[in-house]
């Protein structure tokens, strides 16, 4: 059975305006610093309410001047603990941030430059490594548990000898987001986003049959013509198999002609793949079978090469990989 093929653009209700506000856990009086070692880490994990663009960072510097080299990460842990300078090359949105520190107290680093979009639902985290006579973030005298110091070579005896341990720092360390919702609660913080919904576009694509209507067919999306957006071939069997190349800009062309892919069987299942190493990929037809007056037949599957420039080569004989089909025994 086939389904009715349709396109769906994913949107979502913009914003009627947007508000500037503060994540923070910190209370806002300081109290102390850590003891400073060598490339320790200290991070606070810090959660917006809502969609928002991050715009600034405050941190509230204390114990040793100087440069500070500053991480906006994601959080990539699961849990309570954050990432660890292990995951910075692939988990950094922002940074590294270099910030001159040339006394104890208050330092705003705008990063609105970055246009740091947040969904809302996850967690972000603010983190730098500690030096003797380096700056250090302040902390509070609270300890809502979302400031942590890191020893990131010491062997955890309570984790298999990995290298790295957690300590949760006495207080909250006084380092804050600016964030501008998108969606603004009356007062302050974030209103929940209003539902995304789906339009259907599959006509205006023109991805349809030769009565301009939507086609009936599974789908089988692969990138035929390395130009980096999704071309579509949709399966209808018995020559009636179609190759859509997507033109971007939401809509697509029919190029099944100029493909030469022609499969006059009960195609089942498309399967694209690279089979020759040469960058473009190639496609494998697994057909099904017809039955007449009692009998059935088995149609052997095909195996068409691309050849680079929007041309398929039917290869299935010369590949020696399928040979003719007979009727299964069971």
């Amino acid at each position: 059975m086939h389904s009715t093929l349709c396109l769906f653009l994913l949107l979502a209700t913009l914003p009627l305006y947007a508000r500037v506000d503060t994540v923070r856990a910190d209370d806002g009086a300081y109290k102390q610093v850590h003891t400073a070692r060598t490339a320790w880490e200290e991070s606070v994990i810090l959660a917006p309410g809502g969609p928002c663009v991050l715009k600034s960072i405050q941190m509230y510097y204390a114990g040793g001047i100087g440069t500070d080299t500053v991480y906006v990460t994601g959080d990539a842990a699961e849990g309570s603990i954050p990432p660890t300078q292990y995951s910075w090359p692939y988990n950094t949105l922002i940074g590294p941030i270099a910030v001159d520190v040339k006394a104890a107290g208050w330092k705003d680093v705008d990063v609105s430059a970055s246009d740091l979009h947040l969904g809302g639902f996850d967690r972000i985290v603010i983190q730098h490594r500690t030096y003797s006579g380096k700056p250090l973030f302040g902390q509070d005298a609270s300890r809502s548990g979302n400031s942590f110091y890191f020893d990131p070579t010491t062997p955890n005896t309570n984790f298999y000898n990995i290298p790295g341990i957690f300590y949760v720092s006495a207080g909250d360390y006084m380092v804050r987001v600016i964030v501008e919702y998108s969606y603004p609660a009356p007062g302050k913080g974030s209103a929940p986003p209003p539902p995304p919904f789906l339009t259907d576009v599959t006509i205006d694509a023109g991805i349809v049959n030769a009565t301009g209507n939507v086609l009936r067919s599974d789908l089988a999306w692969a990138d035929v013509d390395n130009d980096g957006d999704q071309d579509a071939f949709a399966v209808n069997g018995w020559g009636n198999d179609k190759l859509w190349r997507n033109d971007g800009g939401g809509s697509f062309t029919d190029i099944t002609a100029q493909s030469k892919i022609l499969n006059n069987a009960p195609t089942v299942t498309p399967l694209w793949f690279d089979m020759d190493h040469d960058g473009d990929v190639d496609l494998f037809i697994a057909n099904g079978r017809k039955e007449e007056n009692g009998q059935e037949t088995y149609y052997q599957d095909r195996l068409f090469r691309n050849n680079g420039s929007g041309v398929f080569e039917d290869i299935t004989a010369a590949s020696a990989h399928v040979s003719s089909c007979a009727r299964p025994s069971l």
